[in-house]
C-alpha cells in the first residue's frame, strides 16, 4: 500500500493488571507488562537447582535429559506473568515462539516457530504448521486459541519438527499446554483483579476431598476489558476489548494404583473487538487521502474515524477421557479420547479509512465478517514401557475433524463531496451477495508411531540412541460452493502417505551437562485454497532439520 505505513495496536496487551489471590494465606500482586527475561524457570532451593519433569517424549522425564529444543513455563512463570491465554505470549515471552492475530482480528492467532509461519490457517482446507495440544489433545483450528486457559500447570513449547511424536502439522513445533490433574484434597484458591480500560479479572479453583476413590475439580475464569482504542462512532463498540469466560470441569477415578480414568469437560467464551491500524506516515508522493484521515505516529488513544463494530464471538467445547493403566512395573497403556466443538463469528473493521485513496461520495471502510463451525474428535492409544537399557513408546492415532465456513466484506461507510464528512451506510454495501465465498472441508488422518531410545553398555553408559518413525495416512475432502456470490461446485479430494522418521545421539556429560544431535523431518498436510475461484488443492509440506544442543 503506497500512500500508507500502518501498525496494528497490539501494545496496549501490555496493559498493567493487578490481582489478588486468597488461598492458603498467600496474597500476591502481579504485572501484566513486566518485561521478562527467559521462558524456563528454574527454581533454587537448598540442593541447587530443582528437577523439572516434562513430556515431550510421551513419558516424564528430567528437562535437563530431554533431548529436545524446549522452552518450559511452569505454573510460577504462567502466575507471575499474568498468563491467562495464548494471547499474553504475543510480547515475546518464549524465544522462537511467534503468536500473532490473523492481520486485525483477535479471535484468531497464528503460531508459528523458528519462522515456520503458515499462511492463512483460518480456512477449514488449511492446516496450520506448529501444533496445539491440550492435556494431549490436538487443537485443529486458529480460531479459539485466544480462549482463557483453565488452571494450567506448565506449556511446553517444542523448537523444531515434532513429526515422530506429535505428527502431522508440527513443521515448526509444538506448545504443549497441562493441566492441573484434581488433588484429591480440598483446596480453594481464588484471585480478583483489576486493570487499566476499565479491565477486571477473576478466578476459582476448587478441589474436593477425595471420596470413593474419586477426585473432582472444577476452575472457572472470567477476565474483562475495555477498549485500547476509542471508536468515535458512539453506537460502535471500541477497539480491542476482550471478554472471555470459561469452565472446566474434571473427574479423576482411582480405584487401585495400577488404573485411573480421568474425564474432563470445558466450555470457553471469548468475545473480542478487532485491533486499530493506525497510519504512521503517508507518503508525500502517493494518491491523497481524506482530509480526516490522519497521521499518528504515537499509539492512537482514539480512532481518526469512528466505524461500525462489533465482538467476533467464539464459543468452544469439548470432553475428554484419559485412561492410564499400569501392565506391570515396566509397562504402561494410554488412552486419551476427546471430543471438541467450535463456533467463531468475525467482525473485523480495524482498516476503517485507511485501506486507500479517497475518492468523492465513494463508499468505504472494508468489514470483514466471517464464520466458522468446526467439530473433531479424536483417538489415541500409547504403550510405554522399559526393559534393561531400552525406554520405547509406540502408539496409534485417529483423527476426524470437519468444518465449514463463509466470508463477505462489504463497505460500511462514506464519504462526503471533499472528504471532510464520512458516514455509517445505512444498508452494508458489496459487490456481491452474502455471502461472497463459502466452503467446507473435512479430513481423516491414521496413525502409527514408535520411538526406543537405547543407552548402550559403553563409556560409562553416557550414551544415549533414540530411533523412531511415524507413519500417517491422510485423507481430504471439501466443496467450494459460493465465489463471488454465485453458487459453483468445486471440489477437491486428496489423499498422502508418509513416513517421518527421526535419529538422536545424546550424551550425559555429567549431572547438569547434556549433549545430543539429532535429525528429524516433519510434514504439513496437503489441502486447498478457498480463496482461489476454483478450490485449488496442493500436496502436503515437507520440512528435514539438523540440529545439535
Amino acid at each position: 500500500m503506497r500512500s500508507t505505513k500502518l501498525v496494528s495496536c497490539r501494545k496496549a496487551l501490555l496493559a498493567t493488571a493487578a490481582a489478588v489471590a486468597f488461598g492458603q494465606g498467600v496474597t500476591a500482586w502481579a504485572a501484566q507488562g513486566s518485561a521478562v527475561q527467559t521462558s524456563t524457570s528454574l527454581e533454587r532451593d537448598e540442593g541447587g537447582l530443582t528437577e523439572i519433569v516434562v513430556t515431550a517424549e510421551k513419558r516424564e522425564t528430567n528437562l535437563q535429559h530431554t533431548p529436545i529444543a524446549m522452552s518450559v513455563l511452569g505454573s510460577e512463570d504462567l502466575k507471575n506473568r499474568r498468563i491467562q491465554s495464548l494471547t499474553d505470549l504475543v510480547g515475546g515471552t518464549v524465544p522462537s515462539l511467534r503468536i500473532v492475530p490473523f492481520f486485525s482480528r483477535s479471535s484468531a492467532l497464528i503460531v508459528g516457530i523458528r519462522g515456520i509461519v503458515p499462511a492463512d490457517p483460518n480456512q477449514p482446507s488449511r492446516d496450520a504448521g506448529v501444533g496445539i495440544y491440550i492435556d494431549g489433545v490436538y487443537l485443529g483450528r486458529s480460531q479459539g486459541l485466544g480462549m482463557a486457559l483453565l488452571d494450567v500447570e506448565r506449556i511446553e513449547v517444542l523448537k523444531g519438527p515434532q513429526g515422530t511424536l506429535f505428527g502431522r502439522n508440527s513443521t515448526g513445533g509444538a506448545v504443549s499446554i497441562t493441566s492441573r490433574k484434581p488433588s484429591g484434597e480440598f483446596q480453594l484458591r481464588q484471585t480478583v483483579g483489576v486493570r487499566n480500560f476499565g479491565g477486571y479479572s477473576g478466578e476459582t479453583h476448587i478441589d474436593f476431598p477425595r471420596f470413593a476413590n474419586l477426585s473432582l475439580k472444577v476452575d472457572g475464569v472470567l477476565s474483562k476489558r475495555g477498549g485500547t482504542t476509542k471508536n468515535p462512532l458512539g453506537s460502535a463498540d471500541d477497539f480491542n476489548t476482550f471478554d472471555r469466560r470459561g469452565i472446566h470441569g474434571a473427574a479423576l477415578w482411582e480405584p487401585n494404583d495400577g488404573f485411573s480414568a480421568q474425564l474432563d469437560g470445558d466450555y470457553s467464551y471469548d468475545a473480542t473487538t478487532s485491533y486499530y491500524i493506525q497510519l504512521l506516515e503517508k507518503n508525500p508522493a502517493a494518491p491523497a487521502l481524506a482530509p480526516l484521515v490522519q497521521v499518528q505516529a504515537d499509539r492512537a488513544r482514539t480512532a481518526d474515524i469512528g466505524v461500525p463494530q462489533q465482538p467476533s464471538i467464539g464459543r468452544t467445547y469439548g470432553v475428554a477421557l484419559n485412561l492410564n493403566w499400569t501392565v506391570d512395573e515396566d509397562v504402561k497403556l494410554r488412552s486419551i479420547s476427546s471430543y471438541r466443538h467450535l463456533t467463531q463469528s468475525q467482525f473485523d473493521n480495524g482498516l476503517g479509512a485507511h485501506s486507500g485513496p479517497f475518492i468523492p461520495n465513494a463508499a468505504f471502510s472494508r468489514y470483514g465478517l466471517a464464520s466458522l463451525r468446526q467439530h473433531q474428535y479424536s483417538q489415541e492409544l500409547q504403550l510405554i514401557g522399559s526393559a534393561a537399557r531400552l525406554n520405547y513408546v509406540a502408539g496409534l492415532y485417529y483423527y476426524h475433524e470437519a468444518g465449514e465456513d463463509n466470508a463477505w466484506s462489504p463497505n460500511s461507510m462514506r464519504w462526503n463531496a471533499d472528504g471532510t464528512v464520512a458516514t455509517p451506510l445505512p444498508t452494508l454495501q458489496a459487490a456481491t451477495p452474502f455471502p461472497d465465498r463459502a466452503s467446507n472441508a473435512k479430513a481423516d488422518s491414521y496413525a502409527a508411531f514408535g520411538q526406543a531410545s537405547w543407552n548402550p553398555p559403553v563409556l560409562n553408559n553416557v550414551l544415549h540412541l533414540t530411533v523412531g518413525g511415524r507413519y500417517t495416512h491422510d485423507e481430504k475432502s471439501g466443496t467450494l460452493f459460493k465465489v463471488n456470490g454465485a453458487v459453483t461446485d468445486f471440489r477437491f479430494n486428496i489423499s498422502s502417505d508418509r513416513f517421518d522418521p527421526q535419529v538422536t545421539l545424546a550424551a550425559d556429560i555429567n549431572r547438569n551437562a547434556h549433549l545430543y544431535g539429532k535429525w528429524s523431518t516433519a510434514y504439513r498436510a496437503g489441502g486447498a485454497n478457498a480463496r482461489s475461484i476454483n478450490y485449488r488443492a496442493f500436496g502436503p509440506e515437507h520440512v528435514e532439520a539438523w540440529k545439535q544442543g
